[in-house]
């Protein structure tokens, strides 16, 4: 399946929804191409042969099959026989996109008619069928209202859109542990200030037609944020978190502070932290960076579900920094990965670099990786990685999110820091 195809595709469907009611308004039209403009071409980099971007053929295909008229009865069918052939072959981030287009295109002309209601119940109970594995159904973004925070809101946005995720916002506030009338006046002010910075951000997001269609829930808090982090991600049944790494009360506070430990060892599911200049874009590639003589294979098989739900790439690696060589052992491992884990997409990339750092970097650039994962499993080792020098270093080199497992016989937890 060529990805001209699938955006050919993706016109055909947003055609039939358009023109489930025999007529095609130039609201329904002016959506189709904000979708193109704001969410397509903001992900899609590959060309045709004529420079022209491949997402632009979803606009061309709806043109053509208006041109003719073509029922949208026909088209929808035609559509759904397609993606049942091709549902093996299509990764989550192109699923999210059918959902949130369609939603959008019946949304965008008043009310959503009857004909449009019943072509959206068909499409979501199909892409909810093929999408039953999802483990990121719930997405958790925990905010202070900092700049950086709200950088990785809109990554989590655009994460949960491709993957039709619902988002919780979550502000946690804490004071000091002392009574007086004082600090009952500063706590009466904080919680003020804090459902008033929720609901500016809320509207910026409701404001953005990008994010229209999307399920999206918020609270606010008070106590130590960590603690709170896990409780609202266990009861909400979170399968991820996202946060920034910087912050007033950010993830830099929680990897170097005193709730290093707890976090790493007690979060409920994986955590994702969000490098300052990211922006999302399709998971094709991940890089995990092994120290392959600690984790053997039970780590590794915990990145599989995510892998796949993406049909990413895992390319494995292994950075020396050690003048004696460690490749005899590497390449045991690698065989042992080839016997143990089902999964086609698997690379191994070996290489001496001083310093691990660079190394990643030029991994990062060099092949295109849109996410990075680590695992360690001491302590001790996980305090040298998280270092300061290693946090300022990665901030200034790497474009993507770095995810590390902390991994114990009886548990493996995903957090991540840049």
């Amino acid at each position: 399946m060529s990805r001209k195809h699938f955006y050919q595709e993706l016109g055909t469907l947003l055609y039939a929804i358009a023109f489930s009611d025999q007529r095609i308004r130039r609201k329904e039209k002016n959506a189709m191409r904000d979708f193109i403009w704001n969410v397509l071409l903001s992900s899609e980099n590959k060309c045709d042969s004529n420079g022209v971007n491949l997402a632009m053929y979803t606009q061309c295909e709806f043109e053509d099959l208006e041109k003719n008229k073509v029922p949208a009865e026909k088209a929808f069918m035609e559509f759904l026989s397609w993606y049942k052939a091709n549902e093996e072959k299509i990764g989550a981030y192109d699923k999210g996109l059918f959902s949130l287009a369609a939603i959008q295109i019946a949304g965008s002309f008043k009310n959503i008619n009857k004909k449009e209601k019943a072509y959206l119940e068909i499409l979501l109970s199909t892409l909810q069928t093929s999408n039953k594995d999802n483990p990121m159904k719930t997405i958790l973004v925990p905010t202070d209202f900092s700049e950086n925070a709200e950088k990785a809101l809109y990554y989590a946005l655009d994460f949960a859109i491709h993957n039709g995720s619902k988002v919780i916002i979550l502000n946690a506030w804490d004071l000091p542990h002392q009574r007086s009338t004082f600090f009952v006046t500063i706590k009466n002010q904080i919680q003020e200030k804090a459902e008033m910075d929720m609901k500016e951000l809320l509207d910026k997001v409701k404001e953005n037609q990008k994010y229209k269609g999307l399920e999206i829930e918020s609270y606010i808090m008070m106590g130590d944020a960590a603690p709170i982090i896990k409780q609202v991600a266990a009861v909400k049944n979170a399968g991820l978190i996202i946060m920034g790494t910087t912050g007033a009360g950010g993830i830099k506070k929680i990897f170097m502070g005193s709730n290093t430990t707890a976090v790493i060892e007690d979060a409920p599911c994986p955590v994702l932290a969000i490098p300052e200049n990211a922006a999302f874009s399709q998971v094709e590639k991940i890089l995990y960076a092994t120290d392959f003589k600690d984790d053997k294979l039970n780590a590794l098989k915990q990145l599989l579900p995510i892998a796949k739900f993406f049909d990413a790439e895992i390319m494995i690696a292994h950075i020396s920094d050690h003048e004696q060589s460690n490749e005899a052992a590497f390449k045991t491992f690698t065989e042992e990965v080839k016997q143990n884990l089902d999964y086609h997409k698997i690379s191994f990339k070996y290489f001496n670099n001083s310093n691990v750092i660079d190394g990643l970097n030029q991994l990062i650039k060099s092949d295109n990786i849109q996410l990075l994962a680590m695992l360690t499993k001491k302590r001790g080792y996980f305090e040298k990685v998280f270092s300061r020098s290693f946090t300022k270093e990665m901030a200034n080199a790497a474009t993507a999110p770095l995810l590390a497992f902390q991994f114990s016989p009886e548990k493996l937890t995903l957090v991540a820091e840049k």
